[in-house]
């Protein structure tokens, strides 16, 4: 898949779980300052591994791997390789 494929679909999910007052994040923005609460980021977790068909295991649950989008969709090409 493309990287700006998976960087849009990763953008989709995150701002599917943003409450519609926060707006959209871009790929830069933090994820930790987004509004996303602990039941979201669990929510989020679900959702990359069921999009992308890929497991995230305990050593890729890192904050810089989930600090931005842009960053969880480097997590997610770099599982892809896997």
């Amino acid at each position: 898949m493309p990287d700006d494929d998976v960087l849009t679909r990763v953008l989709d999910l995150v701002n599917g779980l943003l409450r519609p007052s926060i707006g959209g994040l871009q790929a830069g923005d933090s994820l930790s300052k987004s509004g996303l609460d602990s039941i979201a980021m669990v929510q989020l977790l679900a959702l990359i591994e069921e999009s992308f068909s890929v497991t995230l295991r305990p050593a890729d649950l890192t904050p810089e791997n989930f600090a931005t989008p842009q960053s969880l969709a480097g997590l997610v090409r770099r599982l892809g390789e896997r």
